[in-house]
């Protein structure tokens, strides 16, 4: 169906994962690339208020140097959950950094007491900033955490998903910023309302839309590898 609307010029946003298998979502990409029309893919993590504003404030202390994130999630034992969920976690990583990633490694857990397959990811990114993900999809609970460290200061992003959102942001030992938002609609606080209010304002204003399969095309390259290397 993507292809279909790329093909005739019609923009369109594209749910993640973007195609069954990494060749679906190769081919995807050139399409786009070919036709040149508008399009975005739904990670809507590089949305996320919350996260950004944490980015935001972090960015405005110092140079980030270190990112630990953990996706965590209940009972979601499906082989493809790397590429099909963890995807989002892999790209927020990308989207944090803010700059591409020169390389990685990653570790499997193989135990007959754990049904999901987890991951520990060490990234480095251009520029020397490092990072790690955890992703757990039997770990018992739903959550996403995102850290970020640099001198003297940390600023952390926590979603609970339906039960809120938090931000912790501290700069030698002092806490500047503490707030737990439970009461916000699911939509603004996942980053699907500024998505989508994104995309609407693109198709209004003309002006190019983001992230686009290129984009993204990293993120699910990772991810596939990853379960690959399982």
């Amino acid at each position: 169906m993507a292809e279909m609307l790329l093909e005739r010029g019609i923009p369109c946003t594209i749910e993640k994962p973007p195609g069954a298998d990494l060749d679906e979502v190769r081919t995807l990409a050139a399409t786009a690339l070919r036709t040149g029309t508008h399009h975005m893919v739904s990670v809507n993590r590089r949305f996320n208020p919350s996260l950004n504003r944490a980015i935001d404030w972090a960015h405005s202390v110092g140079p980030v140097r270190y990112i630990r994130a953990a996706m965590v999630r209940s009972m979601r034992d499906k082989p493809d959950f790397i590429w099909g969920t963890g995807l989002h976690a892999v790209d927020a990583m990308r989207h944090i950094a803010g700059t591409e990633v020169v390389s990685y490694s990653s570790q499997t857990f193989d135990s007959p007491e754990i049904s999901g397959q987890w991951h520990i990811v060490s990234f480095e990114f251009a520029g020397g900033v490092m990072g790690r993900l955890d992703i757990l999809p039997t770990g018992g609970r739903t959550e996403e955490t995102y850290e970020l460290f640099g001198e003297n200061f940390s600023a952390s992003f926590s979603s609970m998903f339906w039960k809120g959102n938090r931000i912790r942001c501290q700069k030698c030992g002092t806490i500047e910023i503490d707030e737990l938002a439970v009461d916000e609609p699911h939509d603004l606080a996942s980053g699907a309302f500024a998505e989508t209010s994104r995309f609407i304002a693109a198709l209004r204003d003309g002006t190019p839309m983001a992230p686009m399969l290129d984009d993204v095309l990293p993120s699910l390259e990772i991810c596939h590898d990853i379960a690959r290397d399982k």
